[in-house]
């Protein structure tokens, strides 16, 4: 039996439905060809805590939206599976370490495919940092302090011959402020497009960054965390159940006379069977039933055609998010002393990821934080390989004059050393 069964069964009782909580602010309705039933609000449980949700809805936005319009959020039990779903706060760690890395020539995306999921262990944020200068560009990881032992054998493993400087924490920007946005999907079960066409999409990035007329200093960041398989299957669980039922309230404005009566008997239970509601609403109105019942039959039999609907939405949401494996919560942040550089990014790099289903949504930060320690707007769900496309180590492909590699050329032998 899975988790989730477990935690359902628990708190629906069979035959009975748990009595509802305190609402919470509503999610946002869907759109409706003719007057919808009133939309009821999601409950609050004490036991929840309200920053979890709140992550928790942020990260699977379009996820929740559909659970919301299925009522399942209505029978939650938020302290039992927050922590299982849950994504860490919006907060990279106080303290922190800092490589500079020189990368050798060639490397390929499906080897930083490989380097990150060899990281998911840290369980904690990253950030993969582009650092472009008027004379110079490198790239620089930063991670949890304790944890350079791991990144530094792993970066030895899957990029042989590249160089690890230690860096100190400094103000990339001197003079704040400087524009700042955060980037990360809109919609968190869809895919990016990681397919050949968008490769090598950092080719993109390099004609932007390494024009000679580019004076501009910018951060180019991805911040990312691993998030639990048993995460992606709690949901997939949730996405899944058949039938979670109506609330009776959502319908009993509409309800005339005994009709009204009969609704309000039931309106403290969160949900009743579709079946209740064929049997004691649709069954009993017939055509010549006065005008204000019959439009409560045709509210409930749009109502129930819906469910039907989002029930194979649902599925096919479920299908999408196993995809994102193995999961983690990302998003990019871009900073800048030229404006015009951010917009630039956008249009000229970050675009080039959007599907008809995927786009990018953005936050400001602000401008007075240096980069690595502002907090962060939003997370949204990757696979590691959409994670890679974004943040990987440039490929023979990609062209940069200004960036700093490592070197494949010997040193030149010191002055003592003599040739006979």
């Amino acid at each position: 039996m899975s988790f989730f069964k477990r935690v359902w069964d628990k708190f629906t009782p069979a035959g009975q439905a748990p009595a509802p909580s305190r609402p919470q602010q509503a999610a946002p309705e869907p759109s409706k060809p003719q007057e919808p039933p009133k939309r009821v609000t999601e409950p609050t449980n004490p036991r929840g805590d309200n920053a979890t949700r709140e992550r928790i809805r942020e990260v699977y936005t379009d996820i929740f939206v559909i659970l919301y319009q299925r009522h399942i959020l209505r029978q939650i039990d938020w302290s039992e599976i927050g922590s299982i779903v849950s994504p860490p706060a919006l907060k990279f760690a106080d303290e922190f370490e800092i490589l500079k890395i020189l990368p050798p020539p060639e490397p390929d995306i499906h080897t930083m495919e490989r380097f990150w999921n060899s990281l998911r262990p840290i369980n904690q944020p990253l950030a993969f940092e582009l650092i472009t200068r008027s004379d110079t560009m490198y790239f620089r990881l930063s991670f949890p302090k304790g944890s350079s032992p791991l990144i530094e054998r792993q970066l030895s493993l899957h990029f042989p011959g590249c160089n690890l400087i230690p860096e100190e924490p400094e103000e990339v920007f001197l003079y704040p402020p400087f524009t700042s946005l955060s980037f990360a999907p809109r919609n968190s079960a869809q895919w990016f497009d990681t397919s050949d066409v968008a490769r090598d999409p950092y080719a993109a990035l390099f004609a932007l960054l390494d024009d000679p007329e580019n004076e501009a200093d910018m951060v180019f960041q991805v911040i990312c965390t691993p998030v639990t398989n048993e995460a992606i299957q709690m949901l997939g669980e949730l996405l899944e159940i058949e039938e979670p039922g109506l609330p009776p309230e959502m319908f009993l404005p509409h309800a005339p006379g005994y009709l009204h009566n009969v609704l309000t008997t039931v309106s403290r239970k969160p949900t009743l069977p579709y079946k209740w509601y064929e049997e004691n609403i649709c069954q009993k109105i017939h055509s010549y039933d006065d005008f204000a019942q019959n439009k409560l039959k045709k509210l409930v039999l749009e109502e129930l055609s819906n469910q039907n609907k989002l029930a194979k939405q649902s599925i096919e949401m479920k299908r999408r998010l196993e995809k994102k494996q193995p999961p983690w919560v990302a998003c990019i942040n871009i900073f800048s002393d030229d404006m015009q550089q951010v917009l630039r990014m956008y249009t000229g790099f970050l675009r080039q990821y959007e599907t008809s289903e995927q786009e990018w949504k953005y936050a400001p930060i602000d401008e007075n934080l240096d980069p690595i320690t502002h907090p962060i707007p939003h997370w949204n769900l990757m696979a590691t390989s959409e994670l890679a496309n974004l943040a990987h180590f440039p490929t023979k492909e990609v062209k940069a004059e200004r960036l700093e590699l490592a070197s494949t050329k010997r040193a030149i032998p010191p002055d003592s050393y003599i040739i006979d």
